[in-house]
């Protein structure tokens, strides 16, 4: 068994999850095989942690995006991967430390610096939205949530 075919196959079935049934097993098996055969590659992880994403499994997507970060430290991928999981569970005090930690090791000459750097600019206001979506969903009773949007709007 080759490990690179496996994450080859992984990385197919991983780009036909929304259009195939099974697409999602098949993905998952062929990268956990890829990472059995070769545990040290942090792009398997990225890999794996990418499909846990696509398919909103948080808590999963999160370790192997943790785990491709312990392979390697300077895994920026992984590091802003781990934000956008981060972001998404709404554990705002973590993915600032990780936002944080990507804006001071790009060099502000790196192509991808302006890109975290309105990253930086946009959190505060991500965090006004989602807290505040949270608290309307709360205090609206299950038929007012169609409205939510309209509130969140204004």
């Amino acid at each position: 068994q080759d490990a690179s075919y496996r994450f080859a196959l992984g990385n197919l079935y991983l780009e036909l999850v929304n259009v195939m049934d099974q697409a999602g097993i098949l993905a998952e098996n062929n990268l956990f095989t890829a990472i059995s055969l070769d545990p040290n590659n942090p792009v398997y992880r990225l890999t794996l942690g990418s499909l846990y994403l696509r398919l909103k499994r948080f808590d999963l997507a999160q370790r192997q995006f943790e785990l491709a970060i312990t392979i390697d430290p300077n895994y920026l991928n992984a590091y802003y991967n781990l934000y956008y999981v981060q972001r998404q569970q709404s554990l705002f005090k973590q993915a600032l430390d990780t936002l944080t930690l990507i804006k001071n090791s790009l060099p502000q000459t790196d192509s991808q610096y302006k890109q975290i750097e309105k990253e930086w600019k946009d959190f505060d206001g991500f965090v006004a939205e989602s807290t505040k979506s949270a608290e309307l969903k709360e205090n609206l009773p299950p038929s007012g949530l169609a409205t939510l949007s309209a509130e969140l709007k204004k």
